[in-house]
């Protein structure tokens, strides 16, 4: 069957992570695919990734490179839609309707409840699309309580766990024998930066050994790189004087984006993975820190729950029914919808108790890897979604 594609594949989004993913693996399995593809972030030509350290660390790391492993797999994609399944990784607001080959299949995900309305019924229109898949538990739930009436399946979104695995002897970040958290998020109210530099400066004093390394940004329209952690020193000022922190010589921050080949060097030069993120509709850094056998601390709610267990992460317990209450750097699709909170205080106990019992947390890294491979290779989770291309195979 042949397969149309409709979303971000060229930049260093998450839907465009995804489809990358999914579409190397079918294109793997020998299926035909035409890409309709757009990118709201940045051009390939603009490809010069690099990231700057701050705060007491020396020297930088730079590599040019795309988002884009294959190419030439991606180019030979790029082609007029034909009769077959069209799939569209987009948010529901962008999914087309109309003159789409059908049939068509939305693939969405959202990070708060409710769902927009509006969402809601340009996915039930009849023109608009035929079934809904998305990639976790609390997806398929608040899609279902905000009123969606077409049929919703789970798929699960995967990780390279051949690119994304463990790697010794990288100090990226030049700390030296310091024990390194690391955490990597747009900076907003969803991610929780104040609740992760308040869980740290709980749990560690300045004179310990230990780093926060925080890669991130502030929105989609970059900054220059010296322009963006001015900015962001700011937002962590404000955070740390109402704590009553002065000395922030612990805090590393990284900005600018970087490509899947290179994160993996990122991980590996860290101790722990800490996300402090009150709602996720799954949460790609989790898994890629996972695959690459760190120990994870993490909320236990939203997509998050669906892959991070008490067996192979340190969970969080959460308080529900958050009202989002800044709407900097997000989409206006959030006013009036609700999160979760995280217990700062568990966050502090776990990083300590990580620091402290390392070995302990080296076994629970070991652990998540080998769920990463065994659960959520792509070659896993694409199973469900060659069963739903094949039940319209046969029912066209």
């Amino acid at each position: 069957m042949h397969i149309n594609w409709h979303g971000n594949v060229l930049d260093h989004s998450g839907y465009a992570n995804v489809s990358r993913g999914f579409l190397y693996e079918l294109n793997r399995r020998g299926y035909n695919i035409s890409l309709l593809t757009d990118t709201t972030f940045m051009p390939m030509d603009q490809s010069l990734r690099r990231f700057y350290e701050v705060k007491k660390v020396v020297g930088s790391y730079a590599k040019e490179t795309g988002a884009v492993k294959d190419i030439g797999a991606i180019s030979s994609m790029i082609k007029r839609f034909e009769s077959g399944i069209t799939i569209t990784k987009r948010t529901p607001g962008q999914v087309s309707s109309g003159l789409i080959p059908k049939p068509h299949i939305a693939f969405p995900v959202f990070e708060a409840e409710p769902v927009p309305f509006h969402w809601i019924n340009h996915l039930n229109n009849p023109l608009t699309v035929d079934e809904v898949w998305t990639s976790s538990q609390y997806c398929v739930d608040i899609f279902k309580r905000g009123g969606l009436e077409k049929p919703i399946f789970l798929i699960h979104e995967g990780v390279d766990t051949e690119v994304f695995k463990p790697k010794k002897g990288f100090d990226v970040f030049h700390t030296g024998d310091n024990f390194v958290f690391f955490s990597n998020f747009q900076w907003s109210e969803r991610k929780a930066p104040d609740l992760l530099l308040k869980a740290f400066f709980t749990a560690f004093s300045p004179e310990e050994p230990v780093k926060l390394v925080i890669k991130t940004f502030l929105g989609f329209v970059r900054l220059p790189p010296e322009k963006e952690i001015e900015l962001i020193n700011r937002k962590i000022e404000m955070i740390t004087s109402q704590l009553g922190i002065t000395d922030t010589r612990n805090v590393v921050l990284i900005v600018q984006t970087i490509s899947d080949e290179v994160m993996p060097n990122l991980y590996n030069s860290a101790d722990c993975y800490v996300s402090t993120s009150r709602s996720e509709g799954v949460g790609r850094t989790n898994l890629e820190a996972m695959a690459c056998g760190l120990p994870l601390i993490t909320p236990d709610c939203s997509g998050m729950s669906d892959y991070a267990k008490s067996e192979y992460a340190y969970m969080v317990s959460v308080e529900p029914g958050k009202r989002v209450q800044s709407m900097d750097n997000i989409s206006e699709n959030y006013r009036n919808t609700f999160w979760f909170e995280p217990s700062w205080r568990e966050i502090a106990e776990k990083m300590r108790f990580v620091y402290e019992y390392r070995e302990k947390a080296k076994e629970i890294g070991n652990r998540a890897r080998q769920a990463m491979v065994n659960n959520f290779g792509w070659e896993v989770v694409s199973e469900k979604m060659i069963e739903r291309i094949k039940y319209w195979e046969e029912n066209i």
